[in-house]
């Protein structure tokens, strides 16, 4: 027979409450009675089960995280394709470990591009009782003919990561564009750089609603002696093929990229960075040898989950009201000095 902590009590003429208590040697119990009580459960062959202890003591933890409900992340690839796509992966993590903090559970989803099979996904949702979803930004090589969401948002809460969707008009969480190319344009110039190419897609551009050129032509209008070019202006593909016809004919000394494709096109033709162009990344990632912006996704992850859930806990309605006000949180990016940027002589 199984020796309980009652048995003990009964022997030691104390309730059980003391006897958990002194065998797991808390101080609120008298010296001699912990001493007492131990020598006698020794007595008794007494042994601790390791798996019932762990329990009550997790149900005796005043911070214990109490499950609430489950949130969905949205984005465009399948969760076994996020290892490949490292900002995805942090944001995910960040909003992850976030929810697990208040108590809600996280499914990832991938985010179809088409309206009948996005209606489907926001039946299964609701069907499994999901109330809030995180979008997440859509990748510049998604096919969408729109970038809208057609969930049922009578019944769904979401809140968007970047400027993921023109429809509906969600909360969001976004870079501090404008001061994030300002002070990486000042930096640029500061290194001498006077033609400034900027290489990245039309498609990728128009998902940040133009902002790179934005900054960069209000930039020239203060600084009118340096040149730009715009590979998306100037051909209409973007491919390594485009690019090198675009490098010919613009001849910058600084190309502005997001992501590392640029890179492998130029170590393919043999330039060499930075003695013959400097790149710079408006996407750095941790630990990447581009010099640029270094933006901390995992934070963002982090205030999407935050935000969502006090708009849920707190029962406030999001609508898709193209005219109502939303929240905007814009979190600063941070300068990566990398090694891809060189002052120019």
């Amino acid at each position: 027979m199984r020796v309980s902590l009652r048995l003990i009590a009964e022997q030691a003429g104390v309730n059980p409450a003391t006897v958990s208590r002194a065998l797991r040697g808390l101080h609120c119990v008298d010296p001699s009675t912990r001493e007492r009580i131990t020598q006698l459960a020794q007595k008794l062959g007494y042994i601790r089960d390791p798996m019932l202890s762990n329990a009550l003591a997790f149900a005796r933890r005043s911070d214990k995280p109490v499950y609430r409900e489950t949130l969905a992340f949205l984005a465009f690839a399948e969760p076994s394709a996020f290892k490949e796509l490292p900002w995805l992966t942090q944001m995910y993590r960040g909003g992850l470990n976030r929810a697990k903090e208040l108590g809600y559970a996280v499914e990832c989803h991938r985010l179809p591009s088409g309206t009948s099979d996005q209606r489907a996904l926001s039946r299964q949702l609701r069907a499994r009782g999901i109330r809030g979803c995180i979008v997440c930004p859509v990748s510049p090589q998604t096919e969408w003919t729109s970038i809208s969401l057609n969930f049922d948002w009578d019944h769904m809460t979401g809140i968007q990561i970047g400027h993921a969707l023109i429809y509906p008009t969600l909360p969001a969480i976004t870079r501090n564009l404008p001061d994030d190319l300002s002070t990486m344009f000042d930096h640029l110039h500061r290194l001498g750089y006077r033609r400034i190419g900027l290489a990245v897609s039309r498609h990728g551009e128009e998902t940040r609603r133009w902002a790179v050129l934005s900054a960069l032509l209000l930039f020239q209008t203060f600084h009118p002696k340096v040149e730009i070019s715009v590979l998306f202006q100037d051909e209409k593909e973007f491919t390594a093929s485009a690019f090198r016809r675009w490098l010919r004919k613009r001849k910058p000394d600084v190309v502005v990229v997001n992501g590392p494709g640029v890179l492998d096109w130029l170590n393919e033709i043999q330039i060499r960075v930075p003695q013959d162009l400097g790149v710079c990344r408006i996407d750095c990632q941790t630990g990447c040898r581009e010099s640029g912006l270094q933006t901390n996704y995992l934070n963002m992850g982090r205030m999407a989950a935050n935000q969502l859930i006090s708009i849920l806990e707190h029962g406030t309605p999001l609508t898709s009201d193209p005219t109502g006000t939303n929240l905007l949180l814009s979190l600063s990016s941070e300068w990566h000095d990398g090694q891809t940027l060189l002052p120019v002589r």
